[in-house]
């Protein structure tokens, strides 16, 4: 994420400072307009919220000389949105830097989301449960439910190595810290480390049952120095094994719930793992206890499909059954946002390297998702040709995605130049920034509706973006242009159509109900 310097903090305190005074002045120009019954709060002199089947809405309340009854005008939008309208009111006096600066704060990483689908990798008959990069980006690797594991040059497309040993499917893969090595673990029980060199196989370790049956294993990964690797079983087993000699260093049961992940701090002195029943541990190795440990409120038992650990371990992902997702910081032992989009069971999740996106995917879905972890917010879509993405990977720079399918075929995304983020960054006037704000917030609040016809401003804003522009903002998925013919402006009261007269130009514009539409004014009068 962008840092940013104090003259910017101090630029954005005088504009603040300003926007202060200049509402107190609007309070007192629009304080003769009287709540109405269903008004919750007068907010900003003529703004008014109301609540409607549980959402929000700013309505706008002009007293007309001469009529007995007051005019409401109804705008779908949330307060939210109207607040960052009246931010823009002033966006147009700030320097060409700071507007910049603004320009990205508002649109978050979603600017730096430009990935493209490369190419696909062919190489399984049934589904991939994990793919992998190398740390060196050269190399990936899939796991297959059909009992084989595939090794892939990315540049040329060519399988270096297939192997074949194990006797169940593979649900877990990934690469020595060197890259000289691969490591595995499946559900007949064991882990297997291969030569990336020669191909042969230089260690094979197996659970042993602590309580019952082991169960597959399920979660495999390296120390920072890869000297040791730790597994997680169905059964809850957590085990330590020596890299080299394949030593057991430590193994113990974990009642509650199967090992969904496990990893190393960067130390390499804890094992960090999550649960199918939203238990979070933090186990150190050479003490042998639990020097942390939460569980995440209102999960029951198998309700977690999937866990995946930042690469600081500051930060845990859960997916759940419901396809909800839950992002927690593991030391405050606190749920700090819920990503809600997909439909189905969340069956995958990846942070960015630098934790600051989120990748997911879910059954039964041909796409996955890349999210904004700092807000929840949704930024990309990556549509696979298949029946469903079931695993997914960033690459150690966070320049390329892998996507795993039903099919047993793999897709390489990649991120990529584009002119029209550049574009946006440093061409934007405040209209377009509101209005890719709004198509923004579309992703995860519902579609935004543009309507085609002559007098929404929405329309006329997306038609005077460059046409590279328009084609790219509408890969964003959130966009959906309908057309409604207007209608005459009604008082609410009343349910009866006003005459132009009795209308005032609005402050502001906002989404159109295709039920319950009111016509828009005055959005260029604002800004």
């Amino acid at each position: 994420m962008m840092h940013i310097n104090k003259n910017l903090f101090f630029c954005i305190g005088i504009l603040l400072v300003s926007m202060v005074q200049c509402i107190k002045g609007m309070d007192e120009k629009w304080d003769i307009f009287e709540k109405s019954e269903h008004t919750t709060q007068v907010l900003l002199g003529k703004h008014l919220s109301i609540t409607r089947e549980g959402e929000d809405f700013v309505f706008y309340k002009e007293v007309i000389k001469g009529l007995d009854k007051d005019c409401v005008v109804v705008t779908h939008v949330s307060y939210s949105n109207c607040a960052t309208i009246l931010t823009l009111m002033y966006f147009k006096i700030l320097p060409p830097d700071i507007k910049r600066y603004i320009t990205l704060l508002m649109l978050g990483h979603t600017l730096d989301s430009n990935f493209e689908y490369l190419k696909t990798f062919k190489g399984h008959t049934d589904l991939i449960k994990a793919v992998a990069f190398s740390p060196n980006g050269e190399k990936m690797a899939m796991a297959s439910y059909d009992k084989t594991v595939s090794v892939w040059n990315i540049e040329s497309g060519q399988q270096l190595f297939k192997f074949d040993q194990h006797s169940q499917s593979v649900p877990c893969v990934i690469f020595s810290p060197d890259g000289d090595s691969l490591l595995t673990g499946s559900d007949d029980t064991t882990a297997r480390l291969w030569s990336l060199s020669t191909g042969e196989q230089l260690l094979h370790v197996e659970e042993e049952p602590q309580e019952g049956d082991v169960g597959g294993i399920q979660s495999v990964a390296f120390s920072t120095c890869g000297s040791t690797v730790v597994t997680g079983s169905l059964e809850g087993i957590v085990s330590v094994w020596d890299a080299v000699t394949g030593q057991s260093l430590l193994c113990f049961h974990f009642n509650g719930g199967r090992i969904c992940s496990a990893v190393f701090s960067l130390d390499g002195a804890k094992i960090f793992f999550g649960t199918s029943e939203g238990n979070v541990s933090v186990f150190h190795v050479a003490k042998t206890r639990e020097l942390l440990g939460f569980k995440l409120k209102g999960t029951q038992k198998d309700f977690i499909s999937a866990v995946a650990f930042s690469p600081d371990r500051q930060l845990v992902l859960f997916g759940y059954k419901d396809g909800i997702i839950s992002l927690c910081n593991i030391e405050k032992k606190k749920c700090l946002l819920k990503l809600k989009g997909h439909n189905g069971m969340v069956i995958s999740l990846a942070f960015s390297p630098d934790s600051t996106t989120i990748l997911s995917c879910s059954w039964g879905e041909d796409t996955a998702r890349l999210w904004d972890s700092s807000t929840g917010l949704q930024l990309l879509k990556l549509k696979a040709d298949c029946n469903g993405v079931h695993s997914v990977a960033f690459s150690f720079d966070g320049k390329k995605i892998l996507l795993g399918s039903y099919e047993g075929v793999a897709y390489l995304w990649g991120l990529s130049s584009c002119e029209a983020t550049d574009w946006i960054r440093n061409n934007s006037n405040p209209y377009q920034v509101w209005f890719f704000t709004k198509a923004l917030e579309g992703r995860s609040k519902g579609r935004f509706r543009v309507n085609n016809f002559k007098d929404s401003i929405e329309y006329e804003i997306l038609n005077g973006l460059p046409d590279f522009v328009q084609e790219y903002v509408m890969k964003w998925d959130s966009i959906t242009i309908v057309f409604t013919p207007p209608v005459d402006s009604i008082d609410l009261k009343q349910n009866k159509p006003l005459s132009e007269d009795h209308l005032l130009d609005l402050d502001f514009d906002g989404e159109i109900d295709p039920i319950d539409y009111r016509p828009y004014y005055g959005l260029c009068s604002l800004l």
